[in-house]
């Protein structure tokens, strides 16, 4: 079959393509519905772009160009069965392509018609190898054809790069026939490769040695790769095995969720790859054969808001069921996309509710004390760290968490505290850039021991050497130490790395002028006011464009610099 491109290249060739195909009679009827549909396809927006291309087509029904520009929308919009519809039309127009390939596939494993799917592929009907062979497999296992089905999934294991895929759908179908033993067998014996390793190889390991009458080893094996912290599904699992109970094998239900895993894993690993719009096709047809699957919504959504489609995140991972294990990264995930959508006061109210619900949950609670930090809620996010401290010894984030909650500490003038923060999560992580340069500038700030701050910050750029903040710490603390000279070079790097950040602009600025550079002095001050620095710092700055750093710090009660020159 002759190939167009795929979705993520459609909108990449939307001149071309308009150019040589869009009739003139369809410019003249209804030109606008077709610009403001391209508008919407470059902007992402799903939904507004399928309704105007959708008007456009219909005064030009025939019109392959129309026509695929209103596929892609209709998947980002995860409108799919309507997909699969205008899909038909094009193929029936000689317009195939890998796009409508793979969403007729996904029709027909949704309606069950499993003789389509092999007869497509047996006509040449080829998507990637990868996904050809897991559609085979699954759809000669929906076909009652099992023992074919599983040849299938072998001939991948020994493909090189598609092996993983393989096994795991290979095990996955040796468990929905009853065959648990094999299964058991070969996800022991598989090597690491990421996939065998995952969820879903791990609840289909468990389930099958609970149906062997092993249930006390799939209980370790859960305990033993999760630890204590177990989701309600996983617990429910545990708590099954333990007792001897034999569980149902429910990670699919059939051929047709099979695939949906398939799709989701080649979406996972293009979104890996920042291959976001095809990751999202692949994402929305999962969704369609399996559409109450958490972690398919999980994906989706987080695909949706990367892209910057938050609106339509928000609603994906709201439709999560409570009761899934993805629920809580789910509401975590919605309340970050309410808050990238401009919705601060509702992201909040999200984070709030689930922390109400899983008091418990100390991940929650740091995900509520991140979320009020970025609304400017410092004291609030700083409650919400310490509980998420709390009885955490041990646990490999807290040295993120005493980091987190000495910025929020050091915001509201608790100095003591952030203090003690810095200072805890450096022990844990001695080489950590980050917490180097801010416990540095805090103690320069705060008048601590120079040469402690400036052993701290140098390390800091020693590990970071590109990091302008970093660079600018150290320059400020040469500044302090009264290496102006010196301070001046490394505060000009900084101002390289950094070109608009305010702060190092000032700080620029304050070395020009100690070493009586005035003239740069006064333009680089001026550019840190361009760069929209705070009201206090900004009104420090135009005291000293107006009287000059001199009379600032004398006006503060410090020590004037000795500045090489006069005003």
């Amino acid at each position: 079959m002759t190939r167009t491109l795929p979705l993520a290249a459609l909108l990449a060739a939307t001149s071309t393509l308009a150019t040589t195909a869009l009739p003139v009679a369809a410019q003249e009827v209804d030109v606008g519905a077709y610009l403001s549909g391209r508008t919407a396809a470059i902007a992402q927006d799903y939904a507004v772009g399928a309704e105007r291309f959708g008007r456009a087509l219909d005064a030009d029904p025939e019109n392959p160009v129309l026509l695929q520009y209103t596929l892609s929308q209709l998947i980002g919009a995860g409108r799919t069965e309507e997909a699969a519809a205008l899909s038909a039309r094009l193929e029936a127009l000689g317009g195939s392509s890998v796009v409508t390939s793979v969403v007729l596939q996904a029709q027909a494993f949704a309606e069950g018609d499993w003789e389509v799917v092999l007869a497509r592929l047996e006509d040449g009907d080829e998507i990637s190898p990868v996904i050809d062979g897991l559609a085979r497999g699954w759809a000669l296992v929906g076909a009652g054809r099992a023992e074919e089905g599983i040849a299938a999934f072998d001939d991948l294991t020994e493909e090189s790069g598609l092996a993983p895929f393989g096994r795991l759908h290979k095990a996955l179908a040796l468990a929905l026939v009853g065959d648990d033993a094999a299964a058991v067998e070969l996800l022991e014996t598989a090597p690491e490769d990421g996939l065998t390793a995952t969820r879903a190889a791990l609840i289909t390991r468990a389930q099958a040695l609970g149906r062997l009458g092993r249930g006390d080893e799939g209980a370790e094996l859960i305990a033993g790769t999760y630890g204590a912290s177990l989701d309600p599904e996983l617990e429910r699992l545990r708590a099954t095995l333990a007792a001897g109970e034999t569980p149902p094998f429910d990670v699919i239900g059939g051929a047709a969720e099979g695939m949906a895993l398939a799709y989701y894993g080649v979406a996972a690993v293009l979104a890996s790859d920042a291959s976001d719009e095809v990751a999202l096709t692949y994402a929305r047809l999962a969704e369609r054969l399996d559409p109450g699957n958490g972690e398919v919504l999980l994906l989706t959504g987080g695909l949706l808001d990367r892209i910057g489609r938050h609106d339509l995140a928000v609603e994906t991972l709201g439709r999560i069921d409570p009761e899934d294990a993805a629920f809580l990264p789910g509401e975590m995930a919605r309340a970050d996309a309410l808050f990238a959508g401009g919705e601060e006061d509702r992201a909040v109210a999200a984070m709030e509710a689930l922390a109400r619900a899983t008091p418990d949950s100390d991940v929650v609670q740091v995900a509520l004390g991140d979320l009020l930090r970025r609304t400017d809620d410092p004291a609030a996010a700083e409650i919400a760290y310490t509980r998420g401290i709390e009885g955490q010894e041990g646990d490999p984030d807290l040295w993120r968490r005493h980091y987190l909650r000495g910025i929020v500490r050091y915001q509201t003038d608790d100095w003591p505290g952030a203090e003690a923060d810095f200072r805890a999560s450096l022990e844990l992580r001695p080489d950590n850039p980050g917490v180097l340069n801010y416990l540095g500038y805090s103690l320069l700030e705060e008048g601590g021991d120079l040469d402690e701050a400036v052993d701290l910050i140098e390390r800091a750029v020693a590990l970071q050497p590109e990091n302008g903040a970093i660079v600018d710490s150290l320059g400020w603390a040469q500044f302090r130490a009264g290496d102006y000279a010196e301070a001046t070079l490394t505060l000009e790097r900084a101002a390289m790395l950094e070109p608009v950040d305010p702060v190092v602009n000032d700080h620029l600025g304050d070395a020009y002028w100690a070493v009586g550079r005035l003239r740069e002095a006064r333009f680089q001050w001026q550019r840190a006011l361009s760069f929209d620095p705070g009201e206090e710092e900004a009104a420090r700055i135009r005291a000293k464009l107006e009287d000059g750093l001199d009379a600032v710090l004398a006006e503060e009660g410090a020590t004037p610099l000795d500045v090489a020159g006069t005003p």
